[in-house]
């Protein structure tokens, strides 16, 4: 089957796999993808941005949409 491999992301999700005559779970899959942490922000993505001359605060509002970003001191 597959080899021994690092979580590269938390986008993934795991599904049985059932054997259609005795209706009895025989293995798994999992399925995944991307290459971040999962909760919106792609670093590859986010650094295109920065190249392409759009500010933090840009990229920000890009990926987490509705926000609004304030100074604390």
């Amino acid at each position: 089957m597959g080899g021994q491999s690092v979580l590269l992301s938390t986008l993934f999700y795991i599904e049985p796999e059932v054997d259609n005559k005795t209706k009895e779970v025989v293995g798994f899959k999992a399925y995944g993808g991307g290459w971040g942490h999962g909760v919106g922000l792609s670093q590859t993505g986010a650094m295109g941005m920065a190249v392409k001359g759009y500010t933090y605060e840009e990229i920000l509002k890009h990926y987490y949409q509705g926000i609004e970003l304030e100074k604390k001191y």
